[in-house]
Order: structure tokens, then sequence, then C-alpha cells
């Protein structure tokens, strides 16, 4: 008797489309081999996936987790109640941003390989957002800090973050390049859609935690294209209807946070220029 079991998961009408591109089966979809790798490391990798052949194919994002940590496992446990795998983790983390109306890439599918209950492996798959990186849409453009379009930005993405911390669901990795435009004008909270889910938290309504989040997201608001009226600004945003607590003990949370990401790390890659490539900087990835 095997303890080892396969579990599939489709989004309505996508287990018909990637039977069609010959994608039935958990081996078929983990074991896909063709596709441009936008990033890995030892735990997992983000693959861009193009089927349907042709001019125009579609394309899809699938997410490989190998072999979890055990801090992976426990970290299911405490956010949802109960053990689940890494895929399945950030299948509910999508379906929770979009049951509050906060765009985020659409799950199509995930699969999951687990032996006694716990994961091996496992896989999830988006579709691919329609518009670009917050960060590529910057480098195309390169507005002026002072613009009015970009303050508009600024503060609906302020009043976003705002409502997702108030639906109690923390995002530890909110920086410029997890944030996508929708396409959606004028500026409102429904333009932007959220991505890399992974560590999402539900649940969570402490001060602290929604001041690392939003420090973290300053930290990103890299120079030239973003100044410190504009970090202020988004903070202001934030802040328009009040706070439970201290504002100014939650605003030193905030640029502590800020600060220490600043010390710790170098310049992010986005925002780079010809004078800073020496420096070792982090590499963000658009691809989910």
């Amino acid at each position: 008797m095997s303890f080892v079991r396969t579990r599939m998961v489709f989004a309505e009408g996508w287990q018909e489309r990637f039977a069609g591109w010959g994608l039935r089966r958990f081996e078929d979809f983990f074991d896909h081999d063709e596709g441009l790798l936008i990033n890995r490391n030892t735990k997992r990798n983000v693959v861009e996936m193009r089927l349907g052949g042709g001019e125009n194919p579609e394309i899809f994002y699938r997410k490989l987790f190998f072999s979890p940590h055990w801090k992976d496992v426990w970290f299911t446990l405490r956010n949802f109640g109960a053990i689940c795998s890494q895929a399945a983790c950030e299948w509910k983390n999508a379906h929770a941003l979009l049951d509050l109306g906060v765009e985020t890439y659409r799950p199509v599918c995930y699969g999951e390989e687990t032996m006694f209950g716990i994961e091996r492996r496992s896989f999830f798959v988006t579709a691919r957002l329609a518009g670009p990186c917050l960060t590529d849409w910057l480098r195309e453009n390169r507005p002026d800090s002072k613009s009015q379009n970009l303050t508009m930005m600024i503060l609906e993405l302020g009043r976003l973050f705002r409502r997702v911390h108030d639906a109690g669901i923390r995002l530890p990795d909110l920086y410029v390049w997890h944030v996508f435009l929708t396409g959606r004008q004028p500026w409102s909270p429904e333009s932007f859609a959220l991505i890399d889910l992974h560590r999402m938290m539900v649940r969570r309504k402490d001060p602290a935690q929604r001041a690392s989040d939003l420090g973290a997201f300053l930290y990103s608001m890299a120079e030239p294209f973003f100044d410190e009226r504009l970090r202020k600004l988004l903070v202001d945003s934030y802040l328009e209807n009040g706070l439970d607590g201290n504002r100014e003990r939650f605003c030193a949370a905030v640029d502590r946070r800020r600060r220490t990401l600043e010390r710790r790390r170098q310049i992010p890659e986005y925002a780079r220029t010809d004078e800073s490539t020496k420096a070792d900087a982090i590499t963000p990835s658009c691809g989910g």
C-alpha cells in the first residue's frame, strides 16, 4: 500500500483546456520542461510556460516547490489552522485577495504530492497578468517624481495597502517590484495587482506587522523614481482614515523598518544607474 498521494485542483474550465495541451496528471505539470526560467533557488523555481502554439500562445507561470522546510509546513498550520502544501498556500492566499476585491495573479490550477499527509513537492500555475510590472512601467515612462500622475498613483497605493491590512492580511514581501498595473484609469485601488504571496498571512492586524510591511515598501521606493515627498504621501494616504493606537509610534516603526532594509541591502536593481551597477543589488523578479 502506497502512502504517497497526488492531488490536482483546477479553477473552473481549466482542466479540459490543459488536457488539450497534454497536461493531465501531476507529473505532466511538474515535469514539463519547456519554458523560460524566471528565477530559481534550492526549494522552488518559477517558469514561464507558453501553451497552445501558434503566434499567440497562452502564457502561464508555474511555480514548483521542492521538499519544503519544516518551518514552511508549520507556517501553513499557523496561517490556516491546518497543514497544507506550499502550492495550496499560494492558491488560498490568491483567493483571499480576490475575495477582498484586490487583484492578483489568477490561479488556474495546483497539484501536490504528499506522504502521510505531508508535502513532498507541489506546483502552482497562474495565468499571466495582462498589465506591466510597476518597475517596468517606471523604467519605460520615467515619470517626474513631482508629477500629478505619480502623486495620484501613490495616494491610491496607500489606500490599497490600508484595505488589505484592515482585512487582516499581511504582505511581508510588499515591494514595488511585486506590484503590477491592471490598466484601470483613473488611478484607484483597482489599478494594481499584488503578487508574490508565498509568505502572505491572514488574520493578522498587529500594528507592528503592518508597519513592517509598509516600511518594506518605502525601502523599495527608490530614487530617481520616488522622493521623500512621495514616501511621506504614501504613509499619509494609508493613515487618512485614522489609526487605532499611537500614530507617531506607528510612523516611527515604519521608518525603522525602512532604514533597517536600507542598511542591509543595496539599491534595488530597477533603480540602479550606471554608477551603481558595481554594487551587489537584490534581484527582484516580476514573474511571481
